[in-house]
């Protein structure tokens, strides 16, 4: 007998354990990344997925609020780094781009979704995680946008 998802994999990790070690390199120098001692979201993104090419925007909009909030962000995907860089050409998040290893993705993203992520603290412990959109999601992106406003000059 087969019971619908008593084996499926799980859309996210434990939240409150630590994340597996991880390590990238970026596809703009093919500099190393991995796992830092800082705050960090990963975003997993397809050029595959429609919802994806929506949220493009919405990431550009809140690189600047990264640093002021001590924040590391990594848009992780699955696909070949010339697809990556098309599907994010025309946006400023080329620099933020990571390929990683199949197996490392898949210990962070098991069921390899997107848009997807994952907020980590300082110790790698897993905070959040889901679809981007969810209200865990619109919570940050509410902070980020409070911080670019706080940084706008008054007029």
């Amino acid at each position: 007998m087969h019971v619908l998802g008593v084996n499926a994999v799980p859309l996210t990790l434990p939240v409150g354990e630590p994340v597996p070690d991880f390590s990238g390199t970026t596809l703009v120098g093919k500099t190393p990344v991995g796992s830092v001692n800082k705050p960090t979201v990963l975003v997993f993104l397809s050029s595959k997925c429609k919802e994806c090419h929506g949220k493009l925007a919405e990431l550009s909009r809140i690189q600047a609020a990264l640093n002021s909030a001590e924040l590391v962000m990594w848009l992780v995907a699955s696909e070949h780094p010339n697809k990556l860089q098309a599907f994010l050409a025309d946006t400023d998040l080329l620099s933020l781009a990571v390929a990683m290893d199949s197996e490392v993705r898949k210990s962070l993203n098991p069921r390899s979704a997107s848009p997807f992520y994952l907020f980590l603290d300082e110790n790698r412990v897993l905070q959040a995680s889901g679809i981007i959109g969810d209200d865990d999601w619109l919570s940050f992106i509410s902070q980020m946008d409070d911080i670019l406003s706080e940084a706008e000059p008054a007029l």
